[in-house]
This record gives C-alpha cells, structure tokens and sequence, in this order.
C-alpha cells in the first residue's frame, strides 16, 4: 500500500541531495525492484514518477521466473509502465548464512521450473557437486521462444560466488538475453577465491555486464575481465545514504579509477555510457565532471 515514506523516492531523485550535486549530473536513473508487497503496483507507481519528474527513466521489475505465468506477468508490467526494461528475480543463496537464501537451493537457476521462464526444456540436467567444483550437463531438444529474449528483456541477476558456475551455463545457453550481475557478484572476503574463479568464467559469455557497487581491488579486478565496456558503477543510493552522500560515492569510484590508470574516456563509459546503452535510456549528458 502507498503511504507517507513513498514520497522519499521523488524528493531524492528530484528536489534532495542527488539533483542538488554540486559535482556530478542525475542525468538518467534505474529503478530495480526492491520487495514491494505487490510488484504490478510497484512498476505502477514508478511510472508515475516518471510521468511527473521524469524519473525513473527504467524500471527492472519484481517477477519470479519460475511462475508458470510469468508470459502473462511480463505483459502486465508492459501494459502498466513504458518503462519497464527487464526482471530481477533475486537468485541470493550462501550455503553459510540462512538470512542469504532467497531461493530454496543454490542451483536454482538449473530447475526446469526457472528455464520455462526462459523459454526452454531442459530434459536431462545431471549435477556432480565435490569440493566446491560443479560440474554440468544439459542437453536441450526443444527450444522454444524464450520469454526475456522475445521482450527484448534485461536480466538482472543477483547471485552469490557459489552459483556463478551455474549462472555461466545459463549465460552460455542464451546468449542473445543481456544479462547483469548485481552488486559484484557479492564477494565476502571468506569467498573471495571462488568469486575470482566465477567472475573469470562469467567474463567469458559476452553477454553478462557487471555492476560495481564498491571500489578497490574487487572493482580493479573484475574491469581487468569484463573490460570498459561490459562495467558499470552504481551508487545504490538512496539505500547506500547512511554510510555517505551521493557526491561522496562517485568521488571515491573516479578517484578509484583515475588512480588505476583508466584515462576519462573509459571512466566515462563506466559511469555513464555503458548504462546508457544497456539499459536503453536514450540518454546524453549535458555536462563533463568528470
């Protein structure tokens, strides 16, 4: 239900902080879902937003992949925003931490429950899962119209280290749907080895871009494998404002950037231009503060 707190969203978008940035330009903006009781009104009033403020310019939604309806669920969110760019289905398992599964088990994204999301039949799937290592068979023999694909959809993928093995097989079987990794892949310090081994596999399908939200070595490493071009930095605000204001995050990415050699063409792309491009925005910056 709507209540006083949702107009926090417009007054930061809009009339707070980040329009008010002293060094840095809100020149687009991505709305990704975050857990309303109901996903359709939530992409309702989001486009709401974007009629009065022009903001947010693209909408990721809230839709669970393995719906049996989810072609219909799809089309709703269209209908209800011009918007809507993509799904997330929050995919989070950490074997260690029951406050980190969203889903019932770390290779859900192999079920055939998720893939008739994605369109396709997956007869035989066989698992051999020893000391951190999976390995995968899949034989495919019906394809079918793909869901996301279809919709010229985003997917935003949020996993943890552990089911990056898996999400490379999916990445690889779909090569046509644009997918993203949020958050970094999340890379806890007790699972930096096998992050390190799923980003090296995930930089291969070339259709996966990552989001960086944090800088350092996690950030200098996976540029090193996706490339400039398959990066972008996200603030997560207004969610990361009690650690920090806005212009104090992008201070710290470019600084970050520039320190590690990248000349402003590349910081650009990184920042803006990528996520330009990716998330259709149609967007140009007016301004160069970089």
């Amino acid at each position: 239900k709507r209540n006083k707190q949702q107009t926090l969203l417009p007054l930061l978008f809009v009339e707070g902080e980040i329009h008010q940035s002293s060094l840095y330009e809100l020149n687009k903006s991505v709305h990704v879902q975050c857990f309303h009781d109901d996903p359709l009104e939530e992409t309702r009033y989001r486009q709401d937003l974007y009629v009065q403020y022009k903001h947010p310019t693209a909408i990721i939604a809230c839709i669970d992949l393995c719906d049996p309806n989810v072609e219909t669920v799809i089309q709703q969110h269209q209908k209800l925003s011009s918007q809507f760019r993509g799904v997330r289905h929050c995919l989070d398992y950490h074997p260690k931490y029951k406050n980190r599964q969203l889903v019932r088990r770390f290779d859900v994204l192999m079920s055939p429950e998720f893939h008739h999301g994605l369109r396709y039949e997956f007869p035989s799937i066989l698992f051999f899962h020893k000391v951190r290592i999976i390995i995968i068979f899949f034989f495919m023999t019906k394809k079918k119209k793909r869901s996301l694909d279809k919709h010229g959809l985003i997917f935003e993928m949020q996993i943890y280290p552990c089911q990056m093995t898996c999400a490379a097989v999916v990445a690889a079987a779909y090569p046509k749907l644009k997918i993203v990794i949020n958050h970094c892949g999340f890379p806890l310090e007790e699972d930096m080895d096998i992050w390190k081994q799923g980003i090296a596999l995930l930089s291969k399908c070339k259709n996966v871009y990552i989001k960086m939200s944090g800088g350092g070595k996690i950030a200098v490493f996976g540029i090193d494998n996706f490339g400039v071009d398959r990066v972008m930095f996200a603030s997560d605000f207004p969610v990361d404002k009690i650690h920090g204001d806005y212009d104090m995050y992008w201070h710290m990415y470019i600084s970050m950037l520039v320190k590690n050699h990248f000349d402003q063409a590349q910081i650009q792309k990184m920042v803006h231009s990528n996520a330009i491009h990716f998330y259709q925005l149609n967007g140009r910056s007016s301004k160069s503060k970089l």
